[in-house]
């Protein structure tokens, strides 16, 4: 199995592709969201790789942009708390870490399966603590008047369905989907509270919005300028 980098121009621009050679019958080539790989059998050539590139040169064009812009649904650029950053992979040691504007994932030999691994892990750690933290703090702050005796367990989750679920009964559960992360802090604040607040009203109804709205004023306004949901990011995408 081998390994190796093409380059092919679009217009202005020279995109690279990585073509990595395996025990397959036919060639195919992929976008993982970063960056463009080939995957062809092992008999075939350099040559080979670039003239089947060069075929399909819309396709590529259609999805690539310099990077920190946008490809379409599927972004190099990663929403952090609210704030946009630029992804880059880089050879090292397995790690994170955020700059002023970029997000640097370590792995060895810029490996990028490698990469999405250490960049998930890095993600649910951060959304763990990140809103253990939040909850704690409100629940310090309102647990009483929510009839809350307890602090609830936080765990974060993946899903598509809900931003955040709390689960009454013995134990106190609010599971927080780990795409939230990507929100800035004050809807985040909202969401914590909006999950605290159905510890004490099950449903949606008057008495949900008021007793919210007396924790978290102006709690619906803060609601409907929620960010588009967005559940794929980089890592997603095949």
């Amino acid at each position: 199995m081998r390994e190796y980098e093409i380059k092919i121009e679009i217009g202005s621009a020279t995109v690279p592709i990585t073509v990595k050679t395996a025990c397959v019958k036919g060639i195919s080539m992929r976008f993982d969201g970063v960056s463009f790989i080939i995957t062809a059998p092992e008999s075939n050539t350099e040559e080979e790789a670039r003239k089947f590139a060069e075929k399909h040169v819309r396709w590529i064009k259609n999805r690539y942009k310099p990077a920190g812009e946008g490809y379409g649904d599927i972004k190099n650029i990663v929403t952090y708390l609210g704030k946009n950053y630029r992804l880059i992979i880089s050879d090292g040691s397995p790690g994170v870490v955020i700059s002023d504007d970029e997000i640097i994932v370590f792995a060895p030999d810029k490996d990028r399966e490698e990469a999405k691994k250490i960049f998930i892990k890095f993600w649910e750690e951060e959304a763990k603590k990140f809103f253990t933290a939040k909850t704690e703090r409100f629940y310090n702050q309102f647990g009483r008047y929510l009839c809350i005796p307890s602090m609830p367990e936080v765990k974060i989750v993946k899903v598509n369905s809900y931003w955040g679920q709390c689960v009454s009964g013995k134990r106190r559960i609010i599971k927080y989907n780990m795409y939230a992360l990507q929100f800035d802090e004050r809807y985040c604040d909202y969401l914590v509270c909006h999950e605290l607040t159905h510890f004490r009203h099950h449903d949606h109804g008057k008495k949900f919005h008021a007793t919210l709205n007396k924790i978290f004023p102006n709690e619906k306004e803060t609601g409907k300028k929620k960010k588009e949901r967005q559940t794929k990011m980089w890592f997603d995408f095949q």
